[in-house]
């Protein structure tokens, strides 16, 4: 059972992979943000090569969608290439462009696999622990026969007491971390 990593270990693997997505996207959005610009400063701010990329309102995006753009913005730019080598639009730049999208997509997943995992290692740590409750009431059933006759204080011994039935109390010194939803106590 102390060889299962407890959830606390899990949230922090967690927590340090959508940090990393979180900076990727947030690379993601400066690098459409910036091939927008160029699109602005070439054909002007409502041209229809700057709404082809549709990146308004790029801030509500989810996930999912910011990188359907993102992967969008790279195809319109590829086509815009050799009309923006003026404004720093350079092959490279697309290339870095995927590149990041990528990452932005691996890290996206990895947050994903690691949120399935947690759930799986939850479960899997409440069955050993059950497992091991059952064990042990097993034990105190069998010392119970052997004392029950024999020594009352050893019979005790082998007694599982249940939890004092009443109304459920709040939980003290309640804390909540906002930025990863994490409730603790």
């Amino acid at each position: 059972f102390e060889l299962f990593p407890s959830d606390g270990v899990l949230l922090a693997y967690i927590t340090g992979l959508a940090e990393k997505k979180n900076s990727l996207m947030e690379l993601v959005k400066e690098q459409i943000r910036n091939m927008a610009t160029r699109c602005q400063l070439k054909w002007g701010e409502n041209s229809w090569q700057e709404a082809s990329l549709t990146v308004k309102g790029m801030n509500q995006f989810i996930e999912d969608t910011l990188l359907a753009v993102a992967r969008r913005v790279h195809e319109q730019m590829t086509e815009f290439l050799p009309d923006l080598g003026d404004y720093g639009l350079t092959q490279q730049v697309l290339d870095d462009f995927a590149t990041l999208n990528e990452a932005f997509e691996v890290a996206k997943n990895n947050v994903s696999k690691k949120t399935s995992e947690r759930e799986f290692k939850t479960k899997e740590r409440i069955d050993k622990g059950n497992e091991l409750y059952k064990m042990v009431v097993d034990y105190c059933e069998i010392g119970k026969r052997v004392y029950v006759k024999k020594n009352t204080a050893k019979y005790n011994d082998y007694i599982i007491y249940a939890p004092p039935v009443g109304p459920v109390k709040p939980p003290t010194n309640l804390a909540y971390r906002p930025g990863d939803f994490v409730i603790s106590w």
